[in-house]
């Protein structure tokens, strides 16, 4: 991976990180009942949220269905035309 690939990452992880705050602070849920409502371990959604943590599909997944959110809505970006996916 190259400086700017890994910078991409960081920037993204960052991204998804502060939509799950701003999920899961909307659902009125606190990292810990996330985390049990959705099987994840202690720390998971904190480390998350500030971008510490490179998280699975299938974790992602978990959080959004149990923030009752798309997972499009979590790590989907906007350029200037709008949505896109994560990797277009």
């Amino acid at each position: 991976m190259t400086d700017a690939d890994d910078e991409a990452t960081t920037v993204f992880l960052r991204l998804v990180g502060r939509r799950v705050r701003d999920s899961r602070l909307a659902a009125g849920l606190t990292q810990s009942t996330l985390e049990h409502d959705a099987g994840l371990r202690p720390v998971t959604v904190s480390k998350l949220e500030r971008g510490e943590l490179d998280v699975t599909v299938d974790d992602l997944r978990r959080i959004a269905d149990t923030l009752r959110v798309s997972l499009t809505a979590l790590a989907a970006h906007q350029r200037r035309s709008g949505l896109t996916s994560a990797c277009g």
